[in-house]
């Protein structure tokens, strides 16, 4: 492979060259890791949102609709 800086060729720079993609494979990858957890985080956190609140509705219809908890 021939070094375009120096015009030599280089078993070093086509070393060099796999390495650089393959961290640009794993980079990518751990990219797509990151955003399906951020995701499943801001997924989690709004069901149990929604959770509480529906749990906060239940026990007031329970108290003010029936007179006493069940």
């Amino acid at each position: 492979m021939r070094d375009m800086v120096h015009g030599t060729v280089s078993l070093n720079g086509r070393i060099t060259g796999v390495c650089v993609m393959q961290l640009t494979e794993l980079a990518a990858d751990y990219q797509d890791e990151h955003t399906t957890s951020t995701q499943t985080a801001e997924m989690l956190e709004a069901e149990t949102t929604e959770r509480i609140r529906l749990d906060k509705e239940v026990k007031e219809l329970q108290v003010g609709g029936f007179g006493a908890a069940v």
